[in-house]
């Protein structure tokens, strides 16, 4: 399911992937699929999306950047070159709502996020 906004309405294109969980086994039953591959892998799944959304939008003209950590590593998204952080700041109302919540909690943790 491809998506153009956040919860918040603010530009954000990205996609839903459902895996429905049901196979037909050879016998002609039907049951859960084992899971555990897709949620190990689900990480590189997402980096592979950003990767070719970036791609995609260098392929229009646009160049991107990786957003990284104090430490200098990428955190799996990436950035338009050349786009002032205040617009990035006006349309992040959803991170904005979340920092908040987790300021008013005492929290600051990703997992806490």
């Amino acid at each position: 399911f491809h998506h153009a906004t956040s919860r918040a309405q603010d530009p954000q294109p990205h996609t839903h992937c459902v895996v429905v969980n049901a196979a037909v086994r050879d016998g002609g039953t039907t049951g859960a699929l084992v899971s555990r591959g897709f949620y190990e892998h689900k990480m590189a799944a997402g980096a592979t999306y950003q990767a070719k959304l970036a791609a995609e939008l260098e392929r229009l003209g646009l160049r991107t950047e990786a957003v990284r950590n104090a430490a200098g590593l990428p955190l799996g998204y990436f950035r338009i070159e050349g786009v002032d952080q205040a617009v990035c700041d006006r349309f992040s109302k959803r991170s904005a709502q979340i920092e908040k919540e987790l300021a008013d909690r005492g929290l600051s943790s990703s997992a806490a996020a």
